[in-house]
């Protein structure tokens, strides 16, 4: 029962799988195929160097106005460790799940020749997708140092990821869904992590009265 709702979504799951891998065209599987590779947990590098190109950015008083939008060398230097921890944390916790729960992918579970498979998948675990858990990891940890403009195309980019796993016929819905929980999750642990408020200095007492006048006194009153 408790399957049946928290992953099957009482015959749901399946359906959505159904509509989304039978959707298909010339143009929109090249897209989908793109997407899915761009997801991949081995992309990482890449998102690191292009965070670590800004740190040759000026500060922001000697920037030009059009680059304004850009973040400091020391936001990017700090949302790259935060970046880097994340990566690490949500593989192993991804990889733990599909081991654990190690649920089948859909091309095992549903009819012969029922789904559409365009990129073979890495392994025969299907939950959660470790695709969706990056995408939703790098929304999550580069939404605050990206600015507004650039959120946007945070969130295309993790729901192009997410809804290419399911076209590519890799993933049910669930397996997305959870995947996003888990990147999520990941990258906000990271970002809390290394937010941490620093420990304020122990304030310095101002010198008393009594001190001041003491030591202002004239040397005919002493």
């Amino acid at each position: 029962m408790l399957g049946t709702v928290c992953y099957d979504w009482f015959g749901l799951n399946q359906a959505i799988f159904a509509a989304v891998n039978g959707f298909h065209g010339p143009l929109l599987d090249p897209l989908m195929v793109l997407a899915t590779r761009l997801g991949a947990f081995g992309n990482a590098p890449w998102i690191m160097a292009a965070m670590l190109c800004l740190l040759a950015v000026p500060p922001v008083a000697a920037r030009p106005a059009v680059l304004s939008w850009l973040p400091a060398p020391a936001t990017v230097l700090r949302t790259l460790v935060i970046f880097v921890f994340a990566c690490g944390l949500s593989v192993v916790l991804v990889s733990l799940m599909k081991i654990g729960f190690d649920l089948p992918r859909p091309s095992a579970v549903l009819p012969a020749g029922s789904v559409r498979v365009l990129v073979e998948p890495e392994s025969p675990h299907s939950f959660p997708s470790g695709h969706s858990a990056f995408a939703m990891l790098v929304l999550t940890v580069f939404w605050r140092p990206a600015g507004y403009g650039w959120r946007a195309v945070l969130v295309l980019f993790a729901a192009l990821v997410g809804v290419s796993r399911v076209s590519v016929g890799a993933h049910f819905p669930a397996d997305v869904l959870f995947g996003y929980l888990c990147g999520g999750t990941c990258g906000w642990i990271a970002t809390s992590v290394f937010s941490l408020p620093r420990r304020a200095a122990s304030p310095v007492a101002p010198p008393s009265p009594a001190d001041g006048e003491r030591a202002t006194l004239p040397p005919s009153a002493v």
